[in-house]
Order: structure tokens, then sequence, then C-alpha cells
């Protein structure tokens, strides 16, 4: 395989920057700094892609929200309760982990390794965000004829071309879509919802 043949663009990039931004974040804190972090993103990325559609669909039937917008709303808040569970659990455990030397001489080898696990579950939670949103190819027409029309060109990328770029254009987003698409929201198309008025309520 030709590497120079291979759908790379600033996504791949970006990722290899995330891994590098892991790898210097990791060793500066070792594993014990970083073991609670690392395990919180992990559970954000879990939890949130086993828990969003259940209750994004409950969210949605009871409120006038389109299931895509409940679907992101419940992984956010999903997100920001494991965080502050751990938040809870770190300032019991943290301390003790930090000062044991629980990992000898691995200490700064693992870090490197939990930074970069991290910093990977900080993007697949963006990534999750990122797909929740279907754009049909006529909404990514009519955006494009607008911009032609307003602009002269389509120089300003919406959230639709930032996707394809990602997801179908990318090396890495691919990959992720391919064999990860579980860990990400679904893509779910807008909706209209017909509201009641109070009065037209039994």
């Amino acid at each position: 395989m030709n590497l120079l043949n291979l759908p790379i663009n600033w996504f791949d990039i970006a990722v290899v920057i995330v891994v590098l931004l892991g790898i210097n974040k990791g060793r500066k804190h070792g594993m014990s700094g970083e073991m609670m972090v690392m395990f919180q993103w992990m559970a954000i990325v879990a939890v949130g892609a086993l828990f969003y559609k259940r209750l994004g669909d409950m969210l949605s039937d009871s409120c006038p929200f389109a299931h895509w917008t409940s679907y992101i709303a419940v992984y956010i808040t999903i997100a920001i309760v494991v965080k502050c569970i751990f938040s809870v659990l770190k300032k019991g455990a943290g301390g003790k982990l930090v000062g044991s030397n629980m990992f000898g001489a691995s200490e700064y080898y693992l870090g490197m390794i939990g930074g970069v696990i991290r910093f990977l579950c900080i993007l697949m939670a963006g990534l999750a965000l990122l797909n929740a949103r279907f754009y049909s190819p006529q909404e990514i027409a009519q955006y494009d004829a607008f911009q032609r029309d307003v602009y002269g060109s389509t120089f300003f990328p919406d959230l639709s071309t930032v996707q394809q770029e990602v997801f179908k254009s990318s090396y890495l987003g691919k990959l992720v879509k391919t064999n990860a698409e579980f860990l990400l929201i679904k893509s779910t198309p807008p909706e209209t919802k017909n509201l009641k008025r109070r009065e037209d309520l039994p």
C-alpha cells in the first residue's frame, strides 16, 4: 500500500497531536496522577454510549426536543454526572495514589499510556457529539447554494462539512466510523414536532 495514496487530512494530523499531548501529560503526571482521570473519561465514553439512546428517547418523547438534540443533552449530562462522581472519588483516593509509588519504576511509562488513553477518550466523546446530527444531501446542497449566493464561494464550513471531512475523508475517522460506531451517537435527522397549545390540552 502506498502511504501517499491514503486519504489523510487535517483530522489525522489532529489525532497524532492528541496522542503526543497525551504522552506529554502522562509523562508529567505519572500513572498515579493519570489513573483516576483516565478511568473517568473511559467511563464517560462507555456509559454515554450505553445509555444516551434509551434516556434520549425518553427525554424526546416527554418534551419538545428533537431526538438528536435529546441524545446530545443526555450524553453531556452523563459526562457531567460521571465527572462529579470521579471528582468525589479523586478527593478521597487521589492523594493516596500519587504518594503511594504503586507502579514503581513503570510509573511514568504507564503514565504515558494512561495519558494517551485519556486524550483519545476525550477525542472519542467529541466525535460522538459530532456524529449526532444527520445531514441529508438536500440540506448540504441548500447550504452550499446559500453560501455561493451570499459569499460567492463555499469558503465557510458548516457542521456537515466537518462531519464529511472527519468520517469520510480522513483515514482514522473512517476507521472509527467502521469499527467503533457503537461508541458514537447515532446520526439522526431533524424532525418536526406538533406542539399543542396549553388551551388545547385536555
